[in-house]
């Protein structure tokens, strides 16, 4: 079998994108879903909330609001939406180069040297999400700085 002969770190580095896609995955929908919940909640707050003395709706309301800002800038902080779909698409060419070398198929069926070439092909798309990240995370940076 040729997972024995990749090496350690590709092998880890695989684990590591599909569980850092995962991980983004959770965090985009769960802060999407929180988000969704507490919006829904403002308009039955404003109906079924007093009104009296004390302005308990506008108090809940605006808290709402409140937490509605601190989960969007979050999610715009840590950026879970883009890394999700970064770190999916590295794992997922890693994974297809490993099915083509493992079956060798395509590049790897004329290949001098199959796990060369795998390797080289892994090292690009790791490079490749790597400086899209960079890319990301300076473009996070500047809107903040704005």
């Amino acid at each position: 079998m040729l997972d024995r002969e990749i090496p350690h770190h590709l092998n880890s580095s695989i684990e590591w994108y599909e569980w850092a896609a995962k991980w983004n995955r959770i965090g985009y929908l769960g802060i999407k879903l929180f988000q969704l919940i507490v919006t829904a909640a403002i308009p039955v707050v404003g109906l079924t909330a007093s009104t009296g003395p004390g302005g308990k709706q506008s108090l809940i309301n605006s808290a709402l609001a409140g937490v509605l800002l601190v989960a969007e800038g979050v999610q715009q902080t840590m950026q879970f939406q883009a890394r999700w779909t970064q770190y999916r698409a590295a794992s997922n060419d890693i994974r297809i180069e490993k099915t083509l070398l493992e079956s060798g198929a395509g590049d790897y069926a004329k290949a001098e040297d199959p796990m060369r070439l795998f390797c080289e092909r892994a090292i690009i798309i790791m490079s490749r999400e790597h400086s899209a990240w960079t890319a990301l995370q300076q473009s996070a940076s500047e809107k903040a700085t704005k």
